[in-house]
């Protein structure tokens, strides 16, 4: 099976705004982006900071029902 790598910022796709001011997606909508995805690459891992990784483990545990780290997902940095 060919997939496609669709990149995008983690902060959409988890319905995290960096405005407050922002309106994110519908709870509905993330779920049905992050049911088919199975892997994250992040690169630079360097800026991101430790907050936001415990925020995307809390939220893909939540957005996946699944209580394995950052919901099962495979993570690559």
């Amino acid at each position: 099976m060919l997939s496609f790598i669709n990149g995008t910022t983690i902060h959409p796709l988890l319905g995290l705004s960096i405005d407050k001011h922002v309106n994110v997606n519908k709870p509905t909508s993330i779920i049905d982006i992050w049911s088919e995805i199975q892997f994250i690459i992040i690169n630079k891992i360097s800026i991101i900071i430790c907050i936001l990784l415990v925020t995307m483990h809390l939220k893909l545990q939540k957005l996946k029902s699944n209580i394995l780290p950052f919901g099962g997902i495979n993570i690559m940095f």
